[in-house]
C-alpha cells in the first residue's frame, strides 16, 4: 500500500509539474511573468511531491521490490489519465514521467529492518528467489567488484574456508558481481585448481547491474556497473539484519562477518551484545540484559542481582553470563 501511495504521489506531481510547464509555454509569448512561476511551480512540485515521499516513506520500488513492470504500469495509468483530461502530448510525458520516478526510485535502497526485495537471480547453482528460496535460514549476500581479481580471490577463499561455520548457524552465503555465470565458473574452477579450495556457494550473475543498482552496491569509488565490498546479513524471515561497505582496495574481515551472525541469533533471545564480545573489556564475555524502563523493573533487577541471576554496574546496565 506505501509502495502504491508513493507511486501515485510521484506520478500525480510529475503530470502536475508537466501541466504546469505547458502552460508556461503557452504564457511565454503572452505574459513571460507569469509564464515563470508556471515553471518555478512545477520544479516545486517535482522536488517536493515526488522526491519528497521517497525520503520520508523509505519505501520506493527499489526497497520493497515491486517490479520494474509494476512500477512502469503504475506511472503509465496516471499518465494516461493526465494526458487525457489535459489533452496533452501522452508519450512525451510518459517517458519523462517513468525516467524521473524510476530514477528516484533508485535513490532509495534496502535498509536494516526492512524487508529483504524480491528477486530473481541466475547464479552458479541455478535460478534462485532471494529471499523466498531461503526462507527459515539465515543467508549473507556479499558483492564483490569483478571475477579474477587478488583481493576478490583470497575473499572467496577466506568464506569457503568458513563455509561450514556458516552452515552450523544455519547460514547460508550467496556471492554477486557483474560479470557473467560463465565467467563465474571459470574463476570456480581457477580457484580449485590452483589454490585447492573448492566454492560451495552460489555466485550470481548480475551483469546487467539491474541487482546491485537496486540493493545500492554501486558507490561513487566504484568503477562503471562495479560494486563495492557490500554485505547483507538477512534473518530466516527475510528482514535485512546488518549491512556492512568496504571499500573496493580493503578485503572483508570474514572472522567479523560470522560473529556478527552469532550475535545477532543471541540477541534474538532478548539480549544486547557488548562492543568486541566475546572479549569486552568491561563484562568480559557477558551479554547486556535489557535496561529497566519502570521502576518496578528496577526492582526486578535489584532483585536479580542479590539473587545472583544477574550482575549490575547500576540498574541500567546489567549482564549476565
Amino acid at each position: 500500500m506505501t509502495s502504491l501511495i508513493t507511486g501515485v504521489a510521484a506520478s500525480l506531481s510529475i503530470a502536475t509539474s508537466e501541466y504546469l510547464s505547458t502552460k508556461s509555454e503557452g504564457e511565454g509569448a503572452k505574459n513571460p511573468l507569469r509564464a515563470a512561476v508556471y515553471t518555478g511551480f512545477a520544479y516545486a512540485l517535482t522536488v517536493l511531491l515526488l522526491i519528497f515521499p521517497y525520503l520520508i516513506l523509505a519505501n520506493a520500488y527499489a526497497c520493497l521490490g515491486l517490479t520494474m513492470l509494476d512500477a512502469l504500469l503504475v506511472i503509465f495509468l496516471f499518465t494516461y489519465y493526465i494526458s487525457v483530461a489535459r489533452d496533452l502530448p501522452f508519450g512525451r510525458r510518459f517517458l519523462k514521467m517513468a525516467l524521473i520516478s524510476l530514477g528516484v526510485a533508485g535513490l532509495i535502497f534496502a535498509m536494516i529492518g526492512e524487508k529483504f526485495p524480491q528477486l530473481e537471480v541466475r547464479t552458479t547453482k541455478g535460478k534462485l528467489k532471494l529471499p523466498d528460496d531461503y526462507k527459515g535460514r539465515w543467508f549473507i549476500l556479499f558483492s564483490h567488484p569483478a571475477d579474477f581479481t587478488p583481493v576478490c580471490t583470497t575473499e572467496f577463499v577466506a568464506f569457503q574456508k568458513r563455509y561450514e561455520e556458516f552452515q552450523k548457524l544455519q547460514c547460508d552465503l550467496i556471492g554477486l558481481s557483474i560479470d557473467k555465470v560463465f565467467t563465474h565458473l571459470k574463476w570456480e574452477e581457477w580457484i580449485k585448481e590452483n589454490i585447492g579450495v573448492e566454492i560451495q556457494f552460489p555466485i550470481i550473475a548480475d551483469n546487467t547491474g539491474e541487482i546491485s543498482a537496486r540493493l545500492g552496491m554501486r558507490h561513487k569509488q566504484a568503477r562503471g556497473t562495479q560494486t563495492v565490498r557490500a554485505v547483507f546479513i538477512v534473518d530466516p524471515q527475510g528482514i535485512i539484519r546488518a549491512i556492512l561497505y568496504y571499500p573496493m582496495e580493503l578485503g572483508r574481515n570474514m572472522d567479523e562477518i560470522l560473529r556478527m551472525v552469532k550475535r545477532l541469533q543471541i540477541a534474538d533471545k532478548g539480549y544486547a551484545i557488548p562492543a568486541n564480545w566475546p572479549n569486552n573489556e568491561i563484562i568480559g564475555d557477558h551479554v547486556i540484559v535489557p535496561p529497566a524502563s519502570t521502576v518496578d523493573t528496577i526492582k526486578k533487577r535489584r532483585e536479580q542481582e542479590k539473587a545472583g541471576e544477574i550482575e549490575c554496574l547500576d540498574w541500567w546496565l546489567c549482564h549476565k553470563k
